[in-house]
C-alpha cells in the first residue's frame, strides 16, 4: 500500500460504524486511550469540546477500507495529534508513518 492511497475523512453518519472495527493491542491502548473502540472515545470528545477545544474526528482509509482513526485539535495558536490508531491487524506496514503527512496537511 502506497502513501498515495491513505485519505483522512472526517467519521460521519455515513462511516462511523465502519471505524468502531478499528482495534488496537491492550499492550497499546493505555498509550492512545482509555477505552476501546477508540473512535468512540474520540467522537465523545469531539461531541462535549474536552479541554474546550475542537475535535477533528478522522477515519485514515486507504482504498475505501478504513483502517485507523485520529482526532486533530484545534485551538487558537495551536494544533494536536490525538488517538492515532492504526487497526491492530494492519500494523508495522508502516501505514502509521505514512499517513503523517497527510495529518501535516489538515493542520
Amino acid at each position: 500500500m502506497l502513501p498515495n492511497d491513505l485519505a483522512l475523512v472526517p467519521i460521519s453518519n455515513l462511516n462511523w460504524r465502519k471505524t468502531l472495527q478499528v482495534r488496537t493491542t491492550p499492550n497499546q491502548l493505555k498509550f492512545v486511550a482509555d477505552f476501546e473502540p477508540v473512535a468512540l472515545v474520540i467522537l465523545s470528545k469531539s461531541y462535549v469540546r474536552a479541554g474546550n477545544v475542537d475535535w477533528h474526528p478522522l477515519a485514515i482509509t486507504a482504498d475505501d477500507a478504513t483502517i485507523g482513526v485520529v482526532a486533530l485539535t484545534h485551538q487558537k495558536t495551536r494544533c494536536e495529534i490525538f488517538h492515532l490508531v492504526i487497526d491492530c491487524d494492519l500494523q508495522g506496514r508502516g501505514l502509521g508513518k505514512d499517513s503523517e503527512p497527510v495529518m501535516e496537511m489538515m493542520l
